[in-house]
């Protein structure tokens, strides 16, 4: 079976995942991240934080849930008895996971949401009244298996099928033709990827090899929609995609906010993202850390569009490329005498918003798409680069950046700059990107290196 197999047709006393996104946006735009109990957050990524491959000492190794990612019986479906409550056979233990074969078993997950499950077969939710799973702490693998017409309600708890996943493991699983519409923070999986405490230490959140098709809506009047992650606070996500369409206030296709602990690995976005404000590809803010990401579709934002990242604060983009067709359509109106972030209008291929007194790195990345920006309202400073769209007061972008290996088309983006002050990055030609010796970096395995095409992910023909 193909890896891009999908088919188309918050908590105790700390604040909620949408309240917390607020206020640690607000002071992001100062250079902090605000913590909340063990999240781990800082507000200024140091030059030796951990990187993708390496162990997190804050991280016990013991602290993994055991036999997170072990087949049951070899790889054989346990019993699962359809008619079964609360669910359809095992003892919710690694070794003897609860078993799950009807949308009911699905919907009781709140039930014991610490145990171990294996969902046995495909579930079909048309006609039921979908319950967001509220703090799900525990594993869940889907075993290949779809959850299909999954609709999240207005009038429902979270705008998400999972609240929160805090200190989980998700693994294996599809949600097609997915439907929500949530008048605060919308996402095609979980709102909040979250550390939880454990008497070992701390387990981090894990998803892995989870792909998601269809729409995600936020109608309210600052609130964000992403296809699969709101706030990712810390822990692991990989081999993960969304298919199908994003809007909200500010709209990404994969993730909202990657907070400093969090590490991303083999993305994949086919989307049509629109924004009142903020449109990015894969994440609008992020100081985590971001390596095989692939982003293809459509976007168009208010204020600011990009073709992978919004504003990056920190951390790692590396094997990165998107060859969106962006859209700036200057419907928001910008606040002079507001945020700096808000004082102009933006559109690059890669990041909009390179924070100023912050550490990036960058490796690797390239933009094949377009730029389309109409002209602005009067007296309106208007920001279009290929790669790095900065504030006019920032020289360079500010902070402290590391870049190699960085590309764009001129022809397509109508750009000749990359933005940023960045003259290690090279503009190339529709044709020049299809020749493997202009981008020497955007080699195998990693990468399928051009060859009569632009070069792509390797991972995305798997």
């Amino acid at each position: 079976m193909s890896f891009w197999n999908t088919e188309l047709p918050p908590h105790g006393p700390c604040p909620t995942a949408r309240a917390r996104n607020h206020a640690a946006l607000a002071l992001l735009v100062l250079g902090t991240v605000a913590g909340c109990g063990d999240d781990g957050g800082s507000g200024t990524p140091d030059a030796g934080s951990v990187d993708a491959g390496e162990h997190d000492s804050s991280v016990p190794l013991d602290g993994a849930l055991p036999g997170a990612d072990a087949d049951v019986d070899g790889g054989a479906e346990p019993p699962c008895a359809p008619n079964g409550a609360p669910f359809g056979g095992g003892a919710g233990s690694a070794a003897d996971p609860f078993t799950i074969c009807a949308t009911s078993q699905w919907m009781a997950l709140d039930e014991d949401p610490d145990a171990h499950y294996r969902l046995t077969a495909d579930l079909d939710f048309s006609g039921v009244t979908y319950t967001p799973i509220a703090d799900f702490r525990g594993t869940l693998d889907g075993g290949g298996h779809t959850l299909s017409h999954v609709t999240i309600a207005p009038a429902a708890a979270a705008g998400a099928p999972f609240d929160e996943l805090n200190g989980a493991t998700l693994t294996d699983l599809r949600i097609t033709q997915l439907e929500v519409t949530h008048a605060g923070p919308a996402a095609g999986l979980a709102l909040e990827l979250s550390l939880r405490t454990i008497p070992s230490g701390t387990r981090p959140s894990t998803v892995r090899d989870v792909h998601v098709s269809g729409t995600v809506t936020s109608t309210g009047s600052d609130t964000p929609a992403s296809g699969l992650v709101g706030t990712f606070v810390r822990g692991t996500v990989e081999d993960v995609s969304f298919e199908g369409a994003v809007s909200g206030f500010n709209a990404s296709g994969f993730a909202d906010w990657v907070q400093q602990a969090g590490t991303v690995r083999r993305v994949r976005v086919d989307a049509t993202l629109d924004a009142a404000k903020d449109a990015a590809g894969a994440v609008r803010l992020t100081l985590g850390t971001l390596r095989e990401v692939a982003v293809h579709g459509s976007a168009t934002g208010g204020l600011h569009v990009s073709g992978l990242l919004g504003a990056l604060a920190g951390g790692l983009l590396a094997d990165a490329y998107a060859d969106m067709a962006l859209t700036l359509d200057f419907t928001f109106p910008i606040d002079p005498g507001g945020l700096l972030a808000d004082q102009s209008y933006r559109a690059a291929g890669a990041v909009t918003e390179p924070r100023y007194g912050t550490q990036v790195r960058f490796e690797r990345v390239y933009f094949g798409g377009t730029i389309t920006a109409d002209e602005p309202p009067a007296a309106e400073e208007t920001v279009t680069d290929g790669l790095f769209a900065c504030w006019g007061g920032y020289t360079g972008c500010g902070g402290t950046w590391v870049g190699s290996g960085c590309y764009w088309d001129t022809d397509t983006s109508g750009e000749s700059a990359p933005g940023g002050g960045r003259t290690e990055c090279v503009g190339l030609t529709s044709a020049q990107l299809t020749v493997g010796t202009n981008t020497p970096e955007l080699v195998a395995p990693t990468w399928t290196p051009a060859n009569g095409a632009p070069p792509r992910l390797a991972f995305e023909d798997l």
